[in-house]
C-alpha cells in the first residue's frame, strides 16, 4: 500500500485498506496490528484505529475484544447463501433488462479487457480479472430500477468478493477465468435482445462460480487458520 498525505486521513486509510482487502493483500482471518498499519502508512494510530471500526462496521473487519482486529472471514454456507441471493437478484436484473447504448459500451469495455488479460498467469491478471467480474456484474445491477434491492446488493458487496478471494487462495482462479466466455455470450445475447438466452447463460455462469466457492476447503472442516497473533507485513 501506499503512504498517504496528512489530508482526510481516515478516509483515506479506509480506501488503503479496504483496497487491500478486496485485492487479497490483506488476507481473509489475517490480524490487523494498529501500530504495523500506522508505520506502513506513515500515520498515527488515530485514523487506523477509525478506519477500522468503520470497516467493522460494514462487515469487513471482525474486532474481538482484549485480543485485536481481524480480516472478517465466512463460512462457506455463509457464503453460499450469499451466492444464491446473488444468483436471484441478478437473474432478476436481466429479466427487467432493457439495454441502452450507455450500457452496452460499458459492458463491452469489462469484456474487451477481460478478453486482454484471460491468458495471462499471474497474481496481478488475477485481481484485475478478479475487478472486471465485478464491473460487469455490477453493471447489470446498475440497470435495476429498485433502490433498494441496489442497496441490498452493495450491503452483499464484500461477501461476494470473500467468494472471489477464496477462489484464488484456492487455487481456482485458472478456472474462473475460462469462465469469461459467458461474459462474451451474455453481451451478445443482449444485442440481439434475446434476453433469455442471457438469463439462461448468466444463470450456469453464477451457479458454476458458486460451485467452484463451495468445493473449497471450509475452515470448520479442518481448514488451519492463520494463528490470532499473526500481525500483517504489506508489500
Amino acid at each position: 500500500m501506499k503512504k498517504v498525505e496528512q489530508q482526510g486521513l481516515s478516509d483515506v486509510v479506509y480506501d488503503e485498506l479496504r483496497h487491500a482487502i478486496f485485492t487479497g493483500e490483506l488476507s481473509l482471518g489475517c490480524r490487523l496490528n494498529i501500530h504495523d498499519l500506522a508505520e506502513e502508512l506513515s500515520v498515527s494510530s488515530s485514523p487506523i484505529m477509525v478506519a477500522v471500526r468503520r470497516l467493522s462496521q460494514e462487515g469487513l473487519v471482525t474486532i474481538k475484544s482484549r485480543v485485536g482486529s481481524f480480516v472478517a472471514e465466512m463460512s462457506q454456507s455463509q457464503i453460499q447463501m450469499r451466492m444464491e441471493v446473488r444468483e436471484m437478484m441478478e437473474s432478476f436484473a436481466i429479466e427487467k433488462f432493457h439495454p441502452s447504448g450507455d450500457i452496452i459500451a460499458r459492458l463491452e469495455n469489462s469484456v474487451a479487457r477481460m478478453n486482454e488479460i484471460h491468458s495471462v498467469d499471474s497474481p496481478s491478471s488475477y485481481w484485475e480479472f478478479n475487478e472486471l467480474d465485478a464491473e460487469f456484474h455490477e453493471t447489470l445491477i446498475s440497470t435495476l430500477d429498485n433502490s433498494l434491492m441496489k442497496d441490498i446488493y452493495r450491503q452483499l458487496h464484500f461477501h461476494f468478493w470473500m467468494g472471489r478471494l477464496i477462489l484464488t487462495e484456492e487455487g481456482q482462479m485458472p478456472k474462473w477465468k475460462a469462465s469469461r466466455g459467458d461474459h462474451d455470450m451474455i453481451l451478445d445475447a443482449f444485442k440481439n435482445d434475446n434476453i433469455a438466452l442471457a438469463t439462461e447463460v448468466l444463470s450456469q455462469h453464477l451457479r458454476a462460480t458458486r460451485l467452484l466457492i463451495e468445493s473449497y476447503n471450509d475452515p470448520s472442516d479442518g481448514r488451519q487458520d492463520a494463528p490470532s497473533n499473526t500481525s500483517v507485513k504489506l508489500t
